[in-house]
């Protein structure tokens, strides 16, 4: 998914089906909600990735601080909202 995506996201999705591949949101500290892919599910946490990025986040997301699956995207949308 580009950066700038505008994303469209299930915030009623239950945790236990996230798999590898999906891309979910997540709040990573003091309020940021990340949304990136899971390359690593185990359990109650995932291990998730940006797509630009090299490496992982090194952060798990967990049942806690999930917040949804991104259901589709539209690309470089968001960079529009934000400046209309």
């Amino acid at each position: 998914m580009p950066q700038g995506s505008l994303c469209f996201i299930d915030t009623k999705y239950n945790f236990t089906y996230i798999k590898n591949g999906d891309v979910i949101v997540y709040e990573a500290t003091d309020n940021i909600w990340v949304t990136h892919r899971v390359i690593e599910k185990d359990g109650l946490y995932a291990l998730t990735k940006g797509d630009a990025n090299p490496t992982d986040d090194g952060f798990k997301a967990n049942v806690w601080n999930f917040k949804g699956k991104v259901l589709f995207s539209l690309p470089l949308l968001n960079y529009r909202a934000c400046f209309f």
